[in-house]
């Protein structure tokens, strides 16, 4: 039986400069940040980095071991509300336009 194709996303966050690193911080250091999203089913790894470029992005990049995974981990992110309580260090308060999700599959190797 072949393996089902994985997931990569890569996440960019448009954070208000003076909001950017308490919340890169918050990702990083909390228990609902990056530690959650490493823990949910199907997560072969996530991290974050901050630009070098400028000062209000944030990107986040993640493995995941199918599409499905993912999706499931972004509805549970959205039942809980996490993007909402995130939306006002952004630049948009939608959190629909926060996260700008580039996402393709890959093959096991």
């Amino acid at each position: 039986m072949a393996e089902q194709p994985g997931q990569v996303n890569i996440v960019i966050i448009k954070a208000k400069p003076e909001f950017r690193r308490a919340l890169f911080d918050s990702l990083k250091s909390d228990d609902n940040g990056i530690k959650f999203t490493r823990a949910q089913k199907g997560c072969i790894c996530a991290e974050g980095h901050l630009s070098a470029d400028d000062d209000s992005t944030i990107v986040l990049f993640g493995r995941w071991d199918s599409a499905e995974d993912y999706t499931s981990y972004i509805q549970t992110r959205t039942d809980t509300g996490y993007f909402v309580a995130v939306a006002p260090c952004s630049w948009n308060h939608h959190s629909s336009y926060i996260w700008k999700r580039r996402v393709s599959t890959f093959d096991h190797v």
